[in-house]
């Protein structure tokens, strides 16, 4: 579909605009081009408010307050241990591109919550992602996290070590 920049008023396909919002909250097409001046134009005349957001995300910053971010982060995960590790492994699984479209991501969010529930467990995959393996609740199990450090990444297993890395099931 064809449409016409509202600032320079010329016509391109769909995929060569950003929408914007105007003051009025209304939604108006600019094409990329006149959207990148804009951001330049509003980077220019905000320099001191860019300085102020950017605060945070300087060196200098985590430098000074290491200790504090570190007990923020440590806090977080503590309160949110499903939320963490199951965003960790879907990171990686799409990193790897491992989930497959027929995954059911409702049940492996359940494998991650209940094993944040237990003391001492955590969810791994039977055949690990680094050898091929898929983020498909098929393939992932409820296993000790000592026992789930030892296995690592060992794909094939051994008959012994199928019975020692046996984990829970959902």
């Amino acid at each position: 579909m064809i449409k016409r920049c509202n600032t320079c008023g010329r016509f391109l396909g769909e995929d060569d605009f950003y929408w914007q919002y105007n003051k009025t909250d209304c939604r108006r097409p600019d094409c990329k081009r006149c959207s990148n001046n804009n951001n330049l134009l509003w980077r220019e005349d905000n320099k001191d408010k860019i300085k102020i957001r950017m605060k945070v995300y300087r060196p200098e910053y985590y430098k000074k307050n290491k200790e504090k971010l570190l007990e923020m982060n440590k806090i977080y995960q503590k309160n949110n241990p499903d939320k963490v590790n199951a965003k960790w492994s879907k990171y990686k699984a799409m990193k790897l591109n491992a989930t497959p479209d027929n995954a059911n991501l409702s049940i492996i969010q359940f494998y991650y919550t209940v094993a944040s529930t237990m003391a001492d467990y955590e969810v791994d995959h039977i055949k690990p992602l680094s050898k091929g393996g898929l983020h498909h609740e098929n393939n992932l199990q409820i296993l000790e996290i000592s026992l789930n450090r030892q296995k690592y990444n060992k794909w094939p297993l051994t008959k012994e070590e199928e019975i020692k890395y046996k984990g829970f099931r959902l």
